[in-house]
């Protein structure tokens, strides 16, 4: 019981040592790059691109602002304190892609239930370490 407190009492005050996002970050237009068309890729050609060949991947998509469509595998709290949904290409299949989204976001977590087919918005930061899939940043839901 004491080694989970200390890893509860560890996770959180991680999650407030990371930087904060500005407070106008959840006031933002989820489409503030208007003047350029945001790329549309499902989840599955996106982990495909990373996959095959990471470096030709990260040129056309890292960084930048991408609209992803997928099915939502998980919602929750991630290792770092931050609302995630995790996508795949199907219902049942394996975890693809994980979107971070702003903090304010967690009461709208339980909105996204396994199966559901969502799109995002958000930055391709490249693959993740933990997981293999692609990761979002900033993600901001967009039906």
């Amino acid at each position: 019981m004491k080694k989970i407190l200390i890893i509860v009492v560890c996770m959180v005050c991680f999650g407030m040592l990371l930087p904060k996002p500005h407070a106008d970050a959840d006031a933002r237009p989820a489409l503030a790059e208007a003047d350029s068309p945001l790329e549309t890729v499902d989840v599955k050609t996106l982990w495909e691109a990373f996959m095959t060949d990471a470096e030709s991947a990260g040129k056309r998509y890292g960084g930048k602002r991408i609209i992803i469509e997928g099915f939502v595998m998980t919602s929750q709290p991630s290792v770092y304190a931050t609302p995630e949904v995790n996508l795949s290409d199907s219902a049942s299949g394996q975890i693809l892609a994980s979107c971070t989204l702003p903090r304010s976001s967690y009461p709208k977590l339980g909105y996204y239930t396994p199966g559901m087919a969502v799109r995002f918005i958000g930055t391709c930061d490249g693959l993740t370490f933990t997981k293999g899939a692609v990761h979002l940043a900033d993600s901001v839901s967009i039906q």
